[in-house]
């Protein structure tokens, strides 16, 4: 009986390894470059701040802003009703409210990745409404990320 016992607790290390490297090989991969891209643009829908700046590179943090990454993809920032009502750069002014994003849309392609860096092309159609206005506006531009702690981060210029 001492030998099925022996037997049993090899039988029952042998499983518990297999199913410990099981678990352990099937724990999330770091998202790639299209993912973390599409994460940004989501948080930027939100409008949330915290999780943009954690998709957003060092280099890139000091002077933060959502309208300079915007403008590399080719997207001018609303400036909904801005300038003491004298109408913002979208609907002619007067939107009033905070504006909504709809991010939905929009499609994200890895154009180029190595170690370090990636680039990714993000097209299609950026929804934003204030108010009673509301505008869609095309996207194709591309985007260049950084990899800092084994994150891709969004990256307005490499550090340099």
């Amino acid at each position: 009986m001492r030998r099925g016992t022996s037997a049993g607790k090899a039988v029952a290390s042998v499983v518990g390894a297999v199913v410990f490297g099981v678990a352990g090989a099937c724990a999330p991969a770091p998202a790639g470059p299209d993912v973390a891209v599409l994460r940004w643009m989501q948080a930027f829908a939100a409008q949330d701040g915290t999780t943009l700046a954690s998709l957003t590179c060092q280099a890139s943090q000091a002077d933060f802003q959502n309208s300079r990454l915007l403008n590399a993809l080719g997207v001018s920032p609303p400036t909904f009703g801005a300038g003491g009502g004298g109408g913002g750069q979208f609907f002619g002014g007067g939107g009033g409210g905070q504006p909504v994003y709809d991010v939905s849309a929009l499609q994200y392609a890895t154009t180029f990745v190595d170690a370090q860096s990636a680039r990714v092309r993000v097209t299609g159609a950026l929804r934003m409404a204030s108010g009673m206005n509301s505008q869609i506006q095309t996207v194709n531009g591309i985007v260049t990320l950084l990899q800092e702690q084994r994150l891709w981060r969004l990256c307005e210029s490499s550090p340099g």
